[in-house]
Order: C-alpha cells, then sequence, then structure tokens
C-alpha cells in the first residue's frame, strides 16, 4: 500500500515516526490493514494524508501537539489557523528568556490552572493566544527581527508615562507602579485610553510588531 504526504512543513526524514505517533492514527491504520486483508480494497491503492509537524513534540511544544491532536481526533476538516504555530511557541520562549523584555523574569507567568496573571504580568497562555491571532501580520520577520521590534515597542511603552497608558484611578496606578518595579512592560491589559490609537495593552501592540515606528503616534 503507498501512502503519499498531501502536505507537510518542517520535516526531517528521521523524525517521522514522531509525527505518527502525534496523530495517533493506529486505529484507522488497523481498519486499513483489515480491509486489504480481506480484499475489501486493493493493497496498491494510494492513501492520502495530512501530515503536520511538530518540532520537540514531546519536549517544550507537547501541550501543542496535545491541542492539534483533539482537533484532528474531532473529525472535522481543519483551516490553515487551526494548525498551532510553534514559531509563536518560539518567540514566547525567546521573551521570557530576554534580559530587556523579561529583566527579573516575574512578567511572564507559567503554570496556574486558570492560564491568567495579574496585571502587569502576563500568562504564557494569554500571550500565546494574543501573538498566535495575528501571527500571519509578521511572519515574514525573523524570529530575530520580531524581538528586536518588540524590544522597541517595550521601549517605548516604558517612556509613555502613566497618564498616557492609563486612566486615572488607585488600582492603575498601582499596576504601573509594579511595572516599573519589575520593569516589565508587555502586560498592561487594562490600558485603554480615551484616544485607542495610543493604546499600551498587548492586543493592541502586538499589531505593530511589523511596524514598531507607529507605535504609539
Amino acid at each position: 500500500m503507498g501512502i503519499k504526504i498531501d502536505k507537510y512543513t518542517h520535516v526531517k526524514k528521521d523524525e517521522f515516526p514522531k509525527y505518527l505517533k502525534i496523530l495517533d492514527g493506529q486505529h484507522r491504520w488497523k481498519v486499513l490493514c483489515e480491509m486489504i486483508t480481506g480484499g475489501e480494497i486493493d493493497e496498491n491503492k494510494e492513501i492520502y494524508a495530512m501530515c503536520y509537524c511538530i518540532d520537540y513534540c514531546e519536549g517544550k511544544n507537547r501541550n501543542i501537539a496535545t491541542e492539534l491532536f483533539k482537533k484532528i481526533n474531532n473529525n472535522t476538516p481543519l483551516c490553515i489557523d487551526d494548525i498551532p504555530d510553534t514559531r509563536v511557541q518560539e518567540i514566547i520562549d525567546r521573551i521570557i528568556a530576554d534580559e530587556v523584555l523579561n529583566p527579573k523574569k516575574e512578567g511572564i507567568k507559567e503554570g496556574n490552572a486558570n492560564m491568567k496573571a495579574h496585571e502587569p504580568a502576563i500568562h504564557k497562555k494569554e500571550l500565546f493566544n494574543i501573538l498566535n491571532t495575528h501571527a500571519k501580520n509578521f511572519s515574514h520577520l525573523s524570529i530575530d527581527e520580531v524581538i528586536v521590534n518588540i524590544r522597541l515597542i517595550r521601549n517605548k511603552i516604558m517612556m509613555a508615562g502613566y497618564e498616557k497608558i492609563y486612566n486615572r484611578c488607585e488600582k492603575h496606578a498601582n499596576y504601573f507602579e509594579k511595572a516599573k518595579s519589575t520593569d516589565f512592560w508587555l502586560g498592561l491589559k487594562s490600558s485603554k485610553p480615551k484616544k485607542q490609537t495610543r493604546g499600551y495593552s498587548p492586543e493592541h501592540w502586538v499589531l505593530y510588531i511589523n511596524n514598531p515606528q507607529e507605535f504609539g503616534k
């Protein structure tokens, strides 16, 4: 029986067993074998399969692989937006390790069943969802370029000052002081100034990764 891979990306020949393990299609495979053995289908019939390749599927990208497996097992057609972007995960790992973006290692939280963090911190899952939603906007940039641009955005947020970032209230003042003490500026989720073009929340600054020079104007 011949098997053709209809579409795949970032595939390495010696890693195919890992991908077959992720897709976990042993039941489907068994049915095909039984149909061939029983003469129901010709053993030379070509079976077309879609292969979604995830690097480090049993390591740092295990959660992404599990999420994709669940979607595949729902037996519904996947569109491109359903496929988790492992590149985004690499970007987040770089942000976490970056001495400028996350200097005291207190800004991006991991763990926590709710997958949320108190402002001005942000949970790793929250950041992933925000970046993944807009990943196409900066897909032409290298990861190094993305990090450089986020650094530029971070500097603009840091220099903006309290009155531009937040509306005046005690809660917002506390967020701002916490951001200063941790030197982490990427999680100001409550930033909704009157001029929406000058928002400083993650949902807003992510829109400018492609052109950080326009951010804050």
